[in-house]
């Protein structure tokens, strides 16, 4: 009789138990849904598959009007997302109820479209640099490269100043020299930045530089900074 009585108690405690989680998922899905900041798809089916696959279908559909009217341009749709963007609450009655409440925070959905739009900026300012570095060995006088650097759309990213003894001398190992006849205004090299070994490169012929053989004329250095990567 002992044993009978610890035995209807336990399953006493363990269906209160039971309660009490599935009272605790309904106030979770209720405060998802009249939360401001998240975005929800919601299903309620006798499959737990399907009403999971449902809730997210609806939730798809429903974050792609949301970016749509925040004008996002680079996440679109939800398989845009990372891993652990979307998640999801599930109450179950019986065997053969299963209601599903798949959610993402707006504020994810902002960051990532953020983060998303950094990296393509960034992507951008460096495709602009690598093809200012192959213009720059195509200029023959000043004139052609002060246009050049004016027209890069590099921007703040390039810097240059004419090569004194007061230069930095980072920026002379990391810049591009370039030497030019002051009067006729001919560019006569363009060396490239240091290497690892000191050495510099004609940028068009590729031949590398000699110190006791440098190029004549008046010396303007170019230094490019690259954009850091996301």
């Amino acid at each position: 009789m002992r044993y009978r009585f610890v035995i209807l108690f336990l399953l006493a405690c363990n269906l209160l138990a039971n309660a009490q989680d599935r009272d605790n998922i309904l106030a979770k899905m209720n405060a998802v849904k009249l939360d401001p900041g998240c975005v929800y798809g919601y299903c309620a089916f006798s499959n737990a598959d399907f009403s999971r696959t449902e809730a997210l279908a609806d939730l798809a559909s429903r974050v792609e009007a949301y970016m749509k009217s925040k004008g996002f341009k680079h996440v679109h749709t939800l398989a845009d997302c990372p891993e652990g963007t979307v998640r999801t609450l599930v109450y179950t009655k019986g065997s053969d109820y299963f209601r599903t409440v798949a959610y993402v925070d707006k504020a994810a959905l902002e960051r990532l479209e953020s983060e998303l739009s950094k990296e393509y900026e960034v992507q951008g300012y460096q495709r602009a640099i690598s093809a200012l570095k192959e213009r720059l060995a195509r200029v023959t006088t000043y004139g052609d490269l002060e246009a050049l650097l004016a027209d890069s759309g590099a921007g703040a990213s390039v810097r240059r100043g004419a090569l004194t003894f007061d230069t930095p001398q980072d920026d002379v190992d990391r810049g591009f020299l370039v030497y030019y006849d002051k009067k006729t205004g001919k560019i006569t090299a363009v060396m490239t930045p240091r290497n690892g070994d000191g050495v510099r490169f004609d940028v068009k012929t590729g031949a590398p530089g000699h110190p006791r053989k440098a190029p004549q004329g008046v010396i303007e250095w170019v230094c490019f900074e690259e954009p850091t990567k996301m």
